[in-house]
């Protein structure tokens, strides 16, 4: 879908509120094409407490989860003989 329209964009607000409504989801989205901001939201808390809302400045760890990032990055990059 494109982004930029506003049935689309709706969708994607629609779909955050459900997922932060029934599973409490908290984090950020930000879509960008080239140096254009297309979509960008922050919702919930940064702490279990509930106390720091989560904002454009909110670091998040990702642990382990960069190791498959760099995993499937690597393979891609052997499989277009660029490594």
């Amino acid at each position: 879908a494109d982004l930029p329209d506003p049935n689309t964009r709706r969708w994607l607000n629609d779909y955050i509120d459900t997922l932060v409504a029934k599973e409490g989801l908290a984090g950020s989205v930000l879509v960008t094409r080239g140096a254009e901001t297309i979509f960008a939201r922050t919702f919930g808390h940064a702490d279990a407490a509930g106390t720091r809302r989560i904002d454009a400045d909110t670091r998040f760890s990702m642990a382990s989860a960069s190791k498959m990032f760099t995993a499937v990055l690597v393979a891609r990059l052997a499989e277009t003989g660029r490594l």
